[in-house]
């Protein structure tokens, strides 16, 4: 995961889309804060006492901005200095952070996300499968409290335990609820522009997800502590970009099984130095 950096005149300059990315994490913490204040309090649980949340905050500040431009002149990035002194040098920006509720999942899905959707630890590229299906006899979601404790203790850093604990809690109610699903065979399929690609053979873990490693400098796929080379693609020195996608195969309501296929990611490779010239 990439790491964190302070939102401070002093850590010097930020891109504008870690200001922004900060400014929605701080709405969100504040949110969630006040939703777990309010479970402890069972005056608010019965009706009797409201639960205030702010829902969005309008933003005006001042800073220095620069582009950011790569060795061919391309713009990669707009860089506030928030330490700007001089009012004659300085931008105003304005914007709002408003909370957007996100619709609850209602049906199987096998999503791929992007861990660093920023790009600051490139040319590594971490990603999350997550695997959702309908709990049942013959595709059974973890149940018990100790298990859940089990699984979000071996979970990824970035898995929220509480919601873990309320999405297999959801699995025993009657007619069954989407949960991840544990345990699971999952197949990752890398291709390149020019449609050569590699499949790699995968499992989810305890709670339904799985994590990915592509170290395109090194050529290389990790995850669960395995390693493998590329062998069809050759993201160091010769393929520009590559895209990502997944596929699993989960038993109908019939049983007989289906496959899921999830979203694409694309990825442009960016180097710090031009490839080798192909040999003729």
């Amino acid at each position: 995961m990439p790491a964190a950096r302070a939102l401070l005149p002093s850590s010097g300059s930020v891109t504008l889309e870690e200001l922004l990315v900060g400014f929605q994490k701080s709405l969100a913490r504040a949110t969630r804060a006040s939703f777990e204040t309010a479970r402890a309090d069972y005056e608010v649980g019965l009706g009797q006492r409201s639960l205030y949340v702010i829902d969005g905050i309008g933003i005006n500040l001042a800073a220095g901005v620069s582009a950011g431009r790569d060795a061919g002149g391309q713009v990669q990035a707009i860089t506030l200095d928030l330490g700007e002194a001089d009012p004659e040098r300085a931008s105003r920006l304005e914007f709002r952070v408003q909370a957007r509720p996100i619709d609850a999942i209602d049906g199987e899905q096998l999503v791929l996300a992007d861990l660093d959707p920023l790009g600051l630890q490139r040319p590594r590229h971490a990603l999350r499968l997550t695997l959702i299906g309908l709990a049942s006899e013959d595709q059974p979601a973890v149940r018990s409290s100790a298990e859940i404790e089990r699984a979000a203790a071996s979970a990824s850093r970035a898995l929220d335990a509480p919601a873990a604990r309320g999405a297999v809690r959801a699995a025993a109610r009657p007619g069954g609820a989407w949960v991840p699903l544990p345990h699971r065979p999952v197949v990752l399929f890398l291709v390149g522009a020019d449609g050569e690609g590699e499949t790699f053979a995968l499992t989810t873990n305890q709670v339904g997800q799985v994590d990915v490693e592509i170290d395109a400098q090194a050529n290389r796929i990790a995850s669960l502590g395995r390693q493998a080379a590329l062998g069809k693609l050759d993201l160091a020195a010769r393929d520009d970009e590559f895209f990502v996608y997944a596929s699993a195969e989960l038993a109908g309501a019939g049983g007989e099984p289906h496959r899921l296929v999830s979203n694409v990611l694309q990825f442009a490779v960016k180097r710090s130095a031009p490839p080798p010239a192909k040999k003729r």
